[in-house]
């Protein structure tokens, strides 16, 4: 009897090694069984960017190397690194165990696959998130001109909050004021909704300006933003490369409300496009990880995957998504620079005002 159950058990291993769904076949690929169109639902990208990633994971050596002589556990390709991964990201409802079982890999597998993929995106980011060279900056200044009115924008920065599991270490620095646990992700973007820099990993007790001043990029932007500038919301502080709206709680004059008016055409592109994140990439919205480094590896990977789908066909549908928002405190700065972003933004302003309402 003891030798009929062990049988019956081997058995039942090769059929599930052996199994024909289509999620975790690795030979012959499984890219053919779907449409472009149900692919890129299922998946979140296109099968030719699939298909790019897939050979340069395999060429950069983020794949499982080949198991050791003796056997072992059933080593996980390439492809199905990349289509899990892709998978786990693109349907946040999913538990980990939901997409461990759809894959046929066992939760230890799966997590060095997320290990592996994050590496593997945190690898290329500097390639594909970037500060723009000078023809992008021309095609930007052009684009948010037209939009705005406005002279010389090269992006637009915001901040939002990634909830997240009760982190294992100072859980209470992540602790935000929606008494929800979150890590945030600050953003520069372009006219097409491209980031040009993010930072994450800040604690949802952070202010925005706290995020701002500690983020990489910060000492920076005097250098990068020479002649240019970015736009920010009423939680940064102005400067002569950071223009902002003027303050709500004055009496504002029709010139300033002009001006303002103008400025939130510009917000509204890192707000789209923090929401199209969302939407593309569901585990967003609730990632049930407990390392903070692990956390922020997946966010950055699902941000280079948003610059690298821009312009796709994907079918953005209706975000759920509370977006969490913070604010009074502002970061500090040197007052020369505040008297020079008061004078730009007044210039700006009274320009603005002799050109009429048209955009």
């Amino acid at each position: 009897m003891e030798l009929l159950l062990k049988l019956l058990e081997n058995e039942s291993r090769r059929a599930e090694d052996t199994s024909a769904d289509d999620y975790c076949c690795e030979s012959p690929p499984i890219l053919p069984n779907y449409s472009d169109q149900e692919f890129l639902k299922n998946f979140r990208v296109n099968k030719q960017l699939f298909y790019w990633l897939l050979d340069k994971f395999s060429r950069d050596g983020f794949g499982s190397k080949q198991p050791q002589q003796g056997g072992g556990r059933k080593i996980v390709l390439a492809q199905k690194h990349l289509l899990s991964f892709l998978w786990y990201i693109g349907h946040g409802s999913n538990t980990f165990r939901e997409v461990c079982d759809k894959f046929h890999i066992s939760k230890d597998s799966f997590s060095k696959v997320i290990e592996r993929c994050t590496s593997f995106f945190r690898s290329i980011s500097v390639e594909f998130i970037s500060w723009p060279n000078e023809l992008e900056a021309a095609a930007s200044k052009q684009s948010f001109y037209a939009k705005s009115n406005i002279p010389n924008i090269i992006g637009c920065i915001d901040v939002t909050h990634i909830t997240i599991s009760k982190p294992l270490e100072q859980s209470d620095s992540f602790y935000n004021q929606h008494r929800l646990h979150s890590v945030q992700l600050q953003a520069i973007c372009d006219h097409n909704g491209r980031f040009l820099d993010v930072s994450v990993g800040f604690p949802g007790s952070f202010s925005c300006a706290e995020v701002y001043r500690n983020s990489l990029i910060y000492d920076s932007l005097p250098q990068l933003c020479h002649g240019v500038y970015i736009v920010g919301g009423n939680d940064y502080p102005l400067s002569s490369w950071c223009i902002t709206p003027y303050e709500n709680n004055t009496r504002l004059s029709e010139v300033e409300k002009n001006y303002n008016d103008r400025l939130k055409a510009v917000l509204t592109l890192v707000e789209d496009a923090f929401q199209k994140l969302r939407q593309r990439f569901t585990i967003l919205r609730y990632i049930r990880l407990q390392k903070v480094a692990s956390v922020c590896d997946l966010v950055l990977a699902c941000c280079v995957l948003h610059n690298l789908t821009i312009g796709d066909k994907f079918v953005f549908g209706d975000d759920e998504e509370m977006e969490l928002q913070d604010g009074e405190n502002r970061a500090e700065i040197l007052e020369d620079d505040l008297e020079e972003g008061i004078e730009l933004r007044n210039a700006i302003a009274r320009v603005l005002s002799t050109r009429g309402n048209q955009y």
